[in-house]
């Protein structure tokens, strides 16, 4: 599924696979050998690729995975690109090799779950509850304001990426809640494991 294609130093087509061919009209990928993108694609654009890829003649570095969006034909795609400098066995660089996918419905998914989660912020923004999502490790992912506002004195570590337990450390060393000294490890580990199971606790605070 993916766009291969293999050029000389001076960007001409050495050979591509199907893909490549269809995607610039041509009935088989021989009628673009010896073509450059001068040829089947916008003079602009063509420049810019043609300049990029001698750059990777002369400098021997390529690149990996840089996703643009891009329209071809008139159909606008995301791709992820990557592209290295060819060697021969003396190690003298006689080409460039470039693999590019098709990341469209990728981006597609990646903006339906952006869009859903700004959408659940909203929603869990607007209740009166306290709301906090912890992963199996015990790590914060999620948290509404309501949440943090009914820990004043910890609100500033109850952020995504923290674990559950340096949170209830900072509820002992500030004195938040109201735990007797002698079971100060116990309630902590209590606290921690309950995250596995359905489970109701009662917080006494020092307010």
């Amino acid at each position: 599924p993916d766009y291969r294609s293999v050029k000389s130093p001076a960007g001409q087509f050495v050979a591509v696979n199907e893909k490549v061919a269809q995607l610039y009209g041509f009935d088989s990928p021989a009628e673009m050998v010896g073509k450059t993108d001068l040829d089947i694609i916008e003079a602009e654009s063509a420049r810019v690729l043609m300049a990029e890829e001698q750059q990777i003649v002369a400098s021997g570095q390529g690149f990996a995975d840089r996703e643009e969006l891009a329209t071809i034909n008139g159909k606008q795609a995301w791709y992820s690109t990557s592209k290295v400098p060819l060697r021969d066995a003396e190690g003298e660089i006689i080409g460039t090799a470039s693999v590019t996918h098709d990341i469209s419905s990728r981006k597609l998914m990646q903006t339906d779950l952006m869009r859903n989660r700004n959408e659940l912020d909203y929603v869990l923004s607007g209740v009166s509850d306290g709301i906090a999502m912890f992963d199996p490790q015990g790590v914060l992912v999620y948290r509404n304001n309501q949440y943090c506002s009914m820990f004043p004195l910890t609100s500033g570590i109850r952020s995504p990426g923290q674990n559950i337990r340096d949170i209830l450390r900072a509820v002992l060393d500030a004195g938040e809640q109201i735990v007797p000294k002698d079971r100060e490890a116990k309630w902590l580990e209590e606290i921690a494991t309950s995250l596995k199971r359905e489970s109701e606790e009662e917080a006494e605070l020092r307010d």
